[in-house]
């Protein structure tokens, strides 16, 4: 008996969970009786406490990379958006005095202003100083948010099963591509409890920022 299977009895056991609250009277022993099927083998595997060795690097990367994919994208990601939504990082010229500014014309005809930063006044060279120490410190800011993401993410203690789900779970899935529907659900459970577990234990960090 395989993690993966074992995910398949869980869904099992959830999914008729779910049809007692609208079936008929007449089915509820025959999905009583599926959920007892589900729950003896997944309480058997657990007394056996059955494992895989044979973990490869290269699948041990992909776990890491799958943990910081899944963070990044529900929190970090978001959360630099919002930022960079309050904040302008275009590094526009406007405040230029005419005399410094130029048009360049590209080789397709396109033309666009170039400035001659050593030939700014000092109003204009205060300006521009004020704007790259502002644009500095900004991504001086998202350099040290994503530093804290990628340490909690390398800190936070996932189970040994967890890993292990997930690893099987690749295995099975040669083609990304095209994924059956039951992996699929699998797929997302799985991706559910390392969000659920990341959360649990970085409550503080993903709320500072929000």
């Amino acid at each position: 008996m395989e993690l993966i299977e074992i995910e398949q009895h869980k869904l099992i056991i959830n999914n008729c969970k779910k049809l007692l609250n609208v079936s008929f009277e007449n089915d509820i022993d025959y999905l009583t009786n599926i959920i007892n099927k589900s729950k003896n083998i997944i309480n058997k595997y657990n007394n056996e406490n059955l494992t895989i060795v044979d973990v490869t690097k290269k699948e041990s990367g992909l776990w890491n990379s799958t943990i910081k994919k899944l963070v990044y994208g529900k929190y970090y990601n978001p959360i630099i958006k919002k930022i960079n939504k309050h904040y302008d990082t275009s590094q526009d010229f406007e405040y230029a005095c005419e005399e410094h500014k130029g048009i360049y014309t590209y080789e397709d005809g396109t033309e666009d202003w170039f400035f001659n930063v050593d030939k700014f006044c000092s109003i204009c060279k205060k300006e521009y100083l004020k704007r790259k120490n502002e644009t500095k410190k900004h991504y001086k800011k998202i350099e040290k948010i994503k530093i804290k993401f990628k340490n909690a993410c390398n800190n936070t203690i996932f189970c040994k099963d967890l890993r292990l789900k997930c690893i099987l779970l690749n295995r099975r899935i040669p083609n990304h591509d095209k994924v059956e529907p039951l992996l699929l659900a699998i797929k997302d459970t799985i991706r559910n409890e390392i969000l659920k577990t990341f959360q649990e234990q970085n409550e503080i960090l993903i709320t500072k920022y929000i």
